[in-house]
């Protein structure tokens, strides 16, 4: 501000941040406003080498303290030549500062035009980000279906399981590919049949798109190619921090087709960066690739859950704290009321892979779901007041473990019991709730307010439900957006 306010120094104008931030507020108009803001430059510095001032705009006779050189300012005005010419220029110097008095008018206007819009450039924005987290939502819970009517039943006569990896996502250009899920496939390792299974860790994403016409036949040319569009959603795309940036996928002509069994189709997937094909579920097509990740590496030992990993008391460093933090308040936006995360979640519902030194894979969090015959159990989610909304209630809980280190249920007192002296099911919210308001003298005030947002549901709307946008833009504020700045504090990325 210095450089900008005080030393005039045209060269600060062309930071790069600094430029960046103008073009973001003042949308198209910045590069008018830049324009304005050289011109006025310009007019500034000619109008100080013709009052022989410092660059500064300052007379010569004061020093850069403030001090005034009484001997300098009295020679400068005794010289006749100076007072004449500049009599006779003064209608020059007027015209000069009128000038100068338009310039600094126009770009009130422009940063004034641009606060005026700032809360309708808000709202717009926050309606496309609400509409996009509902559609990937939805894409989420769309892939758990068209899975599990594959694998469920399955010729193989094995039991398969498919972990969803869970990724941060971001605002992106709306002419991106639409967002990508990534997932490790393999079989459920408890009491497997002989034979054994026809092959075991497999690395893919999955990229939807919905079709244009339902009559449209799946062709290998209606797969991703370079130079060829694809239908997508409407709302912009989001891509994904956690991971590396997807390279464009090729397409094999002999495998671009219509996917009768994915099994089968795996048994042979060992090409990465390859299309293996197309599941198609009514007006929706589910192109999918062979990607390198864990399993095409042979780094897969056995996967191990946060809550093992809270429990065993090792430390969780900054960088992979806030990592994690964002990742599972995303999470909650992409897979609220889906199969892949229940309402009543908990730490022991996330997993970790650890490679063959007992080491654990980093920024690789998945959530699991096995397709058996008997549907998986479901925690019970029971009614408490206070808590209106149990997964929001849940990230709460599980933001204050990651902070602490440790289970809530560490910290229960006597107060947090019921009369008989045994816990209820308030007791982790009188836990939860007093950790919260506490979490601010060891924590963040960013990490402190979104944990006590969850906890205590200050959100100021009138609906608690994500299937509400309003909610949904709160959450997303309130929660989503103070935990990417840290995140992006931590890790030097930025916004």
């Amino acid at each position: 501000m210095t450089a900008l306010l005080i030393e005039r120094k045209a060269e600060a104008w062309k930071d790069v941040d600094l430029r960046a931030a103008l073009q973001v507020r003042l949308g198209e108009h910045h590069q008018r406003y830049e324009r304005l803001q050289n011109k006025l430059h310009e007019r500034i510095v000619v109008f100080c080498q013709k009052l022989e001032l410092q660059q500064d705009g300052k007379p010569h006779w004061i020093a850069s303290d403030g001090t005034i050189n009484e001997k300098e300012r009295k020679k400068f005005f005794k010289k006749l030549s100076r007072n004449t010419r500049g009599g006779l220029n003064a209608e020059q110097y007027r015209d000069l500062l009128i000038d100068i008095d338009r310039d600094i008018h126009k770009l009130q206007e422009l940063t004034n035009g641009a606060i005026r819009l700032e809360p309708i450039k808000i709202e717009k924005k926050n309606k496309l980000q609400s509409a996009y987290w509902q559609n990937v939502r939805d894409q989420a819970q769309r892939l758990y279906d068209s899975l599990s009517s594959r694998f469920l039943p399955c010729a193989c006569q094995h039991c398969h399981q498919a972990n969803l990896r869970l990724d941060i996502r971001r605002d992106s250009n709306a002419d991106e590919d639409a967002a990508r899920f990534a997932f490790l496939l393999t079989f459920e390792k408890r009491s497997q049949p002989a034979p054994s299974p026809p092959w075991d860790w497999r690395d893919i994403e999955i990229k939807s798109s919905q079709l244009t016409t339902t009559s449209a036949a799946t062709t290998a040319s209606q797969v991703s190619t370079p130079g060829k569009k694809n239908a997508r959603f409407a709302t912009p795309a989001i891509g994904s921090v956690a991971s590396q940036p997807t390279p464009s996928r090729s397409p094999s002509p002999g495998l671009a087709a219509k996917i009768d069994s994915l099994c089968r189709v795996l048994v042979a997937a060992h090409q990465q960066d390859h299309c293996l094909g197309v599941l198609e579920d009514q007006d929706w097509q589910h192109h999918v690739f062979s990607v390198a990740g864990p399993a095409s590496t042979s780094q897969i030992s056995e996967a191990a859950s946060l809550n093992d990993i809270i429990r065993s008391g090792g430390r969780i460093a900054a960088r992979q704290k806030c990592t994690l933090a964002l990742t599972l308040a995303s999470s909650v936006l992409q897979l609220y009321d889906t199969a892949w995360l229940p309402r009543a979640w908990e730490t022991s519902h996330i997993f970790f892979l650890k490679d063959r030194g007992g080491n654990v894979i980093p920024s690789q969090f998945y959530v699991s779901r096995t397709f058996t015959p008997a549907p998986q159990s479901a925690p019970v989610a029971i009614r408490r007041r206070l808590v209106k909304n149990e997964m929001v209630f849940a990230l709460g809980v599980a933001l204050l473990e990651l902070a602490h280190g440790v289970s809530i249920s560490s910290f229960e007192r006597p107060e947090d019991l019921d009369d008989s002296g045994r816990a209820d099911s308030m007791t982790e919210v009188s836990i939860a709730t007093r950790l919260a308001r506490e979490l601010n003298n060891v924590e963040s005030e960013n990490y402190a307010r979104a944990v006590l947002r969850c906890i205590t549901f200050t959100f100021d709307t009138f609906a608690f439900d994500f299937d509400d946008r309003e909610f949904r833009e709160a959450f997303y504020q309130s929660v989503v957006v103070p935990l990417q700045e840290d995140y992006n504090y931590v890790t030097g990325v930025k916004a």
